[in-house]
């Protein structure tokens, strides 16, 4: 792979990661909140991926 196509995916990969981020205490009281041990990735309308909006949870097992 080029130099090029790297580092497009590694800003793909940076862009994916800064959207984790655990549950805090602004969500609407209708939207239902994740427990402690899951996090939420969400992508907006804003994102170069051009999706509407796609929520994954990740959920750990003990």
């Amino acid at each position: 792979m080029t130099k090029k196509r790297w580092l497009t995916i590694f800003m793909l990969f940076i862009v994916l990661l800064s959207g984790c981020e655990k549950n805090n205490s602004d969500t609407l009281s209708d939207t239902p909140t994740a427990k402690d041990e899951e996090y939420n990735l969400m992508i907006t309308n804003n994102s170069p991926l051009d999706l509407k909006s796609v929520v994954v949870t990740v959920v750990s097992m003990k």
